[in-house]
């Protein structure tokens, strides 16, 4: 228990704040030990070392979901499909003043 809690503890230290927030969340909502948690933190470790945290997305749960490189060029090649297949797209201003209000007490819908 005392190598997990220094493993824990190195290995947080290390690691980003919207790293360890993401872990601490995977942990959280699959509930177990620290062995758990030491798990998922050796885990942020491989994918860290894969793609440096350089490309994800947010996932419906809020959670940041690391893409390669190549995953993340792909769903860039088919929002650009998207928009010039339907011409539908979202207002600077509207995502500018949605992004703003984000983790506020009156946060706008999402447009």
């Amino acid at each position: 228990m005392v190598m997990n809690r220094e493993f824990i503890a190195n290995r947080i230290q290390a690691m980003p704040s919207d790293l360890v927030k993401a872990a601490v969340l995977r942990w959280l909502l699959t509930p177990g030990s620290l062995d758990d948690l030491e798990q998922t933190l050796k885990e942020e470790i491989t994918v860290e070392e894969e793609s440096d945290w350089a490309w994800g997305e947010v996932s419906a749960s809020l959670q940041f979901m690391p893409l390669t490189e190549q995953e993340m060029v792909h769903h860039s090649l088919q929002a650009l499909e998207e928009y010039q297949r339907t011409g539908q797209s979202i207002d600077h201003a509207q995502m500018k003043a949605w992004a703003a209000n984000l983790g506020t007490d009156r946060e706008l819908p999402c447009p």
